[in-house]
């Protein structure tokens, strides 16, 4: 919880409000990959909480690639925090799930993150974590 009150807290203030809920829909077209569980939606739940939203500004929501178009301007380094925002949502049950890392790679592509950037991100995050222990 930790690292995502710091993700999302560094996030918020950055984005308007409709970026913010276009932000959850990526979660939630990311969890709708495969199977959400009662374990997703409490993390949707507390994202909606940490962002002052709730489910009803989901509403009207027509998919990932309106999503995207809302967030395509906003500069890559957040497009990166995004994405580190979004990692938790591909795990189900404990393990990574192809299904939703293959709609994330979609929709990371489309925002301008490669696998390979991701990688990097991911590498990037992975030092920091273990160098400021967060």
């Amino acid at each position: 919880m930790k690292e995502k009150n710091i993700l999302l807290n560094k996030i918020k203030p950055l984005l308007n409000k409709q970026q913010q809920i276009s932000l959850l829909c990526l979660h939630f077209s990311i969890i709708n990959g495969y199977k959400p569980t009662n374990t997703d939606f409490e993390k949707m739940e507390r994202d909606l909480k940490l962002l002052n939203l709730t489910f009803d500004s989901l509403k009207g929501y027509s998919g990932w690639d309106i999503a995207v178009n809302d967030l395509i301007s906003i500069p890559q380094e957040l497009k990166e925090l995004i994405f580190l925002n979004s990692i938790e949502f591909l795990n189900v049950n404990g393990k990574l799930n192809e299904q939703r890392m293959n709609q994330a790679e979609k929709i990371f592509t489309k925002l301008g993150i490669s696998s390979e950037k991701a990688m990097s991100i991911l590498g990037k995050f992975m030092s920091l974590k273990k160098n400021f222990d967060f």
